[in-house]
């Protein structure tokens, strides 16, 4: 009997080791910088703005190429089942002939003789004038090359190109922009989970403390320099940190499962921060960030969103321009080179041969004037709302950059505040449990002692880890 239970206590042993370090195994610590690069490597809205900045590179080249000459190549084959008669070739074989034209005046024909001579004259056409009498065409084979070079096109080409610019820029900008903005989903994520697992840790190191804290006052108890009202205060305060351990890692996988939602990993990833309360405060951003005008949309100080309303309203204008080249005449240069057989020049034979033509167009839009019109009226309207957009916007960047510097500040002076009452804290402990051992001191004050240093820790920490998201939400304010 003893040897059977003592295989089912090994079996239990060896499960709950497997258990264990299955669980070891399936998590896996990550660093800030390592979160930060494989959420930018599999960001798909990054991967979308790159995509998008991508498509612009290519229409700014295609928008190069209206500089330069549109060449094009043809080539067909026609037929015409039914010949082309030149002229009637059988009007030759009766040819009337009125002989009255041939004589004096006064001398008439005898009656009997007939005024009127009918004559074939066919057989004396020479067979190669008979031939040439009729094209034959069943089959034309034609190749052409031409070429059209604008000249002057109103300004659109110009106008073109240097909206292609534009936008390319705008791409990227707004290529940076999903990339900053990744970056700060992702810091405030971490920090996040760093201050839900410390705080986690805390609460355990707490609840380890009542439990010792527990053991010192039931031993008290017994030799008589304690009451039993003083156990029964601990136990409540031992359920209370349990409750409180609960909540926290109840907390703690949602917050791993949103950190790798924004980094792109798997939901089931159990992700470990490698940073903790130490590594933070050793590093923690206490310098002040530099001023940035997000009104400056056009300086090289002005963070991308103020380029990005500059470039649109930029744009518009632009669309101005083109709108306004379609009521402009357009002025172009062509030549022309085409190929048959049979020839242009030379149909009866069959052969082939080639000619060559150039000269320049003028295109006047008489109807298009009032389209045209319509267009430019349109689109200045367009240019009217951007600049608009960009002023109310513009007043929109400038406050949250205030509202962000503000919250930095206040979050590094209650980082600060903590920082120096932590001392205070563990110092009231410390004197407290000395209190409570020489019976001058009771459990309430002991108690509320360790409450204040537990919540002190609390905010600590909170602290902490708001100063790193306020200074996050800082630097993407100011790019």
């Amino acid at each position: 009997m003893k040897q059977s239970k003592m295989r089912v206590k090994r079996w239990l042993l060896c499960g709950i080791l497997l258990a264990w370090g299955a669980t070891i195994s399936a998590q896996k610590r990550y660093s800030l910088d390592e979160l930060l690069e494989y959420g930018e490597q599999n960001d798909r809205s990054v991967a979308q703005a790159q995509a998008e900045y991508d498509a612009a590179k290519a229409e700014q080249m295609l928008a190069r190429t209206y500089f330069f000459p549109q060449i094009q190549a043809m080539a067909g084959w026609g037929s015409v089942p039914k010949p082309i008669e030149l002229f009637d070739i059988n009007a030759f074989s009766d040819v009337p002939i009125d002989l009255n034209q041939y004589l004096p005046d006064g001398i008439p024909l005898p009656d009997k003789v007939p005024h009127t001579v009918h004559l074939n004259l066919k057989p004396l056409i020479p067979s190669e004038l008979q031939r040439l009498s009729s094209l034959h065409l069943n089959s034309i084979w034609v190749a052409n090359l031409s070429l059209v070079q604008p000249l002057f096109t109103g300004g659109k080409v110009l106008a073109s190109n240097q909206m292609a610019d534009l936008a390319l820029r705008l791409r990227e900008l707004q290529l940076s922009r999903k990339r900053v903005e990744g970056r700060e989903a992702i810091e405030k994520a971490y920090y996040q989970l760093v201050q839900i697992t410390e705080q986690t840790k805390l609460l355990k190191q707490f609840s380890s403390t009542l439990d010792s804290l527990y053991a010192d006052v039931q031993a008290l108890y017994q030799e008589g320099y304690a009451v039993k009202s003083d156990l029964l205060e601990l136990r409540l305060a031992q359920n209370k940190a349990l409750r409180a351990i609960d909540e926290a890692e109840t907390m703690l996988p949602l917050a791993e499962a949103h950190l790798a939602k924004v980094c792109s990993l798997p939901l089931s990833e159990m992700i470990v921060p490698a940073d903790n309360t130490e590594s933070l405060a050793q590093n923690a951003p206490m310098q002040s960030r530099p001023a940035v005008d997000t009104c400056d949309c056009e300086g090289t100080n002005a963070n991308t969103r103020g380029q990005m309303l500059a470039i649109a309203e930029q744009i518009a204008v632009k669309e101005q321009a083109v709108a306004r080249s379609e009521m402009m005449p357009q002025l172009a240069f062509f030549a022309d080179y085409a190929l048959t057989n049979p020839s242009f020049f030379d149909a009866s034979h069959r052969k082939t041969g080639g000619r060559f033509a150039y000269g320049i167009t003028l295109k006047v839009p008489l109807t298009g004037i009032a389209s045209g019109y319509f267009k430019q009226l349109a689109a200045s309207k367009r240019a009217m709302i951007r600049t608009l957009e960009r002023e109310d916007n513009g007043e929109m960047l400038r406050l949250e950059r205030t509202k962000a510097q503000t919250d930095w500040k206040n979050a590094l002076q209650n980082y600060i505040r903590f920082s120096s009452m932590r001392k205070d804290a563990a110092e009231n402990v410390r004197l407290s449990r000395e209190g409570y051992r020489e019976g001058v001191t009771d459990m309430a004050k002991l108690l509320r002692a360790h409450s204040t240093g537990l919540e002190t820790e609390q905010g600590y920490i909170e602290a902490l880890c708001a100063l790193y998201t306020a200074d996050a939400a800082l630097r993407a304010a100011n790019q």
